[in-house]
């Protein structure tokens, strides 16, 4: 696609386009964002059908695991901050009203410091 008259597959035109988010997912970098997308759905929202609360805990886990150290591996990144915009709904949800304090804080914070634009959606999270 590189070759072609198409915008966003240019490697220098732009550090925001489908090129670099593309290049970021395969940098060895963000292997524990790869990790986070198969522990949230394997481990986290396929075992909340039979146990909630486990379920719940793992994706905590995933979250720090994953997508906390793929945003301190590579800070720039538009991934992460992609990833919890189109899961904002589905994270508020799983957590507002459910788990602990703790854990709630825990989650919080980590989606805080990769996307604050979203604050007001995170604030459900502690409810």
């Amino acid at each position: 696609a590189q070759n072609l008259s198409f915008t966003g597959w240019k490697a220098f035109d732009n550090p925001r386009n489908r090129f670099a988010i593309i290049n970021d997912y395969l940098d060895g970098a963000l292997k524990p964002f790869r990790q986070l997308q198969y522990d949230y759905y394997r481990t986290g929202l396929d075992e909340m059908a039979n146990n909630a609360e486990r379920g719940r805990t793992n994706i905590t886990t995933a979250l720090g695991n994953g997508l906390k150290k793929a945003h301190e591996n590579r800070p720039m990144s538009l991934l992460p901050q992609i990833w919890t915009d189109y899961k904002k709904d589905e994270l508020a949800n799983i957590y507002k009203g459910k788990g602990t304090q703790k854990e709630k804080e825990q989650v919080y914070d980590i989606l805080f410091s990769i996307n604050a634009s979203q604050n007001i959606t995170w604030e459900k999270i502690k409810q």
